[in-house]
């Protein structure tokens, strides 16, 4: 083997050292995000299922499917449905609630 083959072999091996340090970096940075999301402190560990199988294209519901019912299934719009139903007769009175009292009062359950 010549010193061109060592330098060679020796440059892919730093490239693989490179990628792997990379992809372990991007790794924690997804896991710390994770955690933040979910509530979780930096070190406690996300408990995963185990064994989960992807769903096969049979299983997987028509878009049609997925479409009908929406609106009764998104949180957004339930919540400002509640919304408008529980301050409908303060507006009809003149005195219409500001939406951060009402938050607050979701938030604190009515507190």
């Amino acid at each position: 083997m010549t010193r061109i083959d060592l330098a060679a072999a020796d440059a892919a091996l730093q490239k693989m050292h490179t990628s792997v340090l990379t992809t372990e970096q991007q790794r924690e940075e997804e896991r710390l995000a994770l955690n933040q999301s979910l509530g979780f402190s930096d070190e406690e560990p996300v408990p995963l299922e185990q064994n989960i199988e992807p769903p096969s294209p049979k299983s997987i519901p028509a878009a049609a499917q997925f479409i009908e019912g929406i609106e009764k299934r998104r949180l957004d719009l339930l919540a400002l449905e509640s919304w408008l139903s529980r301050t409908g007769s303060a507006v009809k009175s003149g005195n219409p609630p500001t939406v951060p009292e009402d938050q607050h009062r979701l938030l604190t359950g009515g507190r």
